[in-house]
């Protein structure tokens, strides 16, 4: 009855466009020294020119200022694909008044972590946009929505160029499996790394990039972070994850981890050096600090860039999510209580670094950046998030360290 109920609420937000993390378990990968990408980089940006414009790839077809462009994976070399074997692209929107701003937008969706929520998230894929005929449908409702409207003026994204990162990998955007769960592809971090070559392209004067994401996408920006950095190598990449919290072993199940570390071979495509923080060390067997541990690594190797997090105190999804583990076997569905989950929340904000800062809203919603009452709405102690973001993407000496608000 229990998995019944967590399953039919699943299902339900996976058809959603805020739709909730389900990740991945498989079996267990062969081990590799080299990770896929090889994208580690020395923490600061450099601020020279971007690569001679004869090293770059070709830039992307040109859409109409204002208007989404799907472009398929005939523009992308390594070809991006979907857990069911289908092919995958993007979609760029660009900025109607000339900007030179960018903002990277990864979408959520429902995922897998076995044979039940795999079931879920197959049926689920067509919500997620992934293909021509659904992003079509996407770009005039969501596309115009939250983060991407820009008809609203206090919106701090309104002129930017957009570029939008479909999910149907299944993985959060952190896998480099071709064969995931039972065959499965789930290559979401292979995927980013080969639309990089010629988004850099498209946009190599770009004076300022923001990569930002929900829910699945959120917990894929923190990771992917790494790599577009290293490919926006002249900008400071401010990184915005909208309620994939990265939680600590505290409070998500170290054998949860462990699911999502050998079915998308996330030792592969780790954004740190050293032992991976997540899961049961290979050798040892003893279990990692988490997600917290690798973001804060994060945070610290790069202190020129700004990191953010937004949640709801109470987000019923991830609660949902991380109660994984928390009940009989690491596979039954659980529920974090509220308070529990809050005082997750609250520990992540003891990475105390100045480029680091958190916006917690009230209540148990999922996600803010693709429906405007959810994002224009929220405030968080007398503070609006519109407020928050304008003052966490403000450049130059008057830009502010945002303060914390819960």
């Amino acid at each position: 009855m229990a998995f019944a109920i967590a399953a039919l609420f699943l299902a339900a937000c996976a058809a959603d466009a805020a739709a909730p993390v389900s990740l991945g378990a498989g079996e267990t990968p062969a081990s590799s020294e080299k990770r896929a990408g090889d994208v580690k980089d020395d923490g600061d940006a450099d601020t020279a020119a971007p690569a001679n414009p004869e090293e770059l790839a070709e830039a992307l077809p040109a859409s109409g200022p204002g208007e989404w462009k799907w472009l398929d994976e005939q523009h992308f070399d390594g070809a991006p694909q979907c857990m069911d074997g289908s092919k995958t692209g993007l979609g760029v929107n660009r900025s109607p008044t000339g900007s030179k701003k960018v903002l990277v937008f990864m979408m959520g969706g429902g995922a897998c972590f076995d044979g039940q929520t795999c079931a879920i998230a197959d049926r689920a894929l067509s919500a997620n946009h992934a293909n021509a005929e659904d992003f079509a449908t996407w770009s005039t409702t969501d596309g115009k929505s939250a983060v991407m409207n820009r008809e609203r003026p206090e919106n701090p994204f309104r002129d930017w160029n957009y570029v939008y990162v479909p999910y149907c990998s299944g993985d959060t955007f952190a896998g480099a499996n071709p064969a995931g769960f039972k065959g499965r592809p789930q290559v979401g971090f292979k995927n980013v790394a080969a639309y990089l070559p010629r988004v850099v392209s498209t946009f190599r004067d770009a004076d300022q990039l923001v990569l930002t994401g929900m829910s699945a996408g959120g917990y894929g920006a923190a990771y992917n972070f790494v790599q577009v950095q290293k490919a926006f190598h002249w900008l400071d990449v401010t990184m915005i994850d909208d309620s994939g919290p990265p939680l600590s072993s505290d409070f998500t199940t170290p054998c949860l981890q462990q699911k999502w570390k050998q079915t998308w071979l996330m030792e592969e495509t780790s954004p740190v050096e050293g032992p991976f923080p997540l899961g049961f060390d290979r050798t040892s067997g003893v279990a990692g600090p988490g997600l917290k541990a690798l973001v804060k690594e994060v945070i610290a190797k790069h202190p020129k860039n700004k990191f953010a997090f937004v949640s709801h105190e109470h987000d019923l999804v991830m609660r949902y999510f991380h109660g994984i583990g928390h009940t009989r076997s690491c596979g039954a569905p659980g529920l974090l209580s509220a308070q529990f989950f809050a005082d997750g929340l609250r520990d992540i904000r003891t990475i105390d670094s100045p480029n680091f800062s958190t916006f917690y809203g009230p209540g148990s919603g999922h996600t803010y950046f693709t429906k405007d009452d959810a994002m224009y709405g929220a405030t968080a102690d007398g503070v609006a998030l519109t407020e928050w973001l304008r003052q966490l993407v403000t450049t130059g000496d008057e830009a502010k360290r945002v303060p914390a608000t819960f």
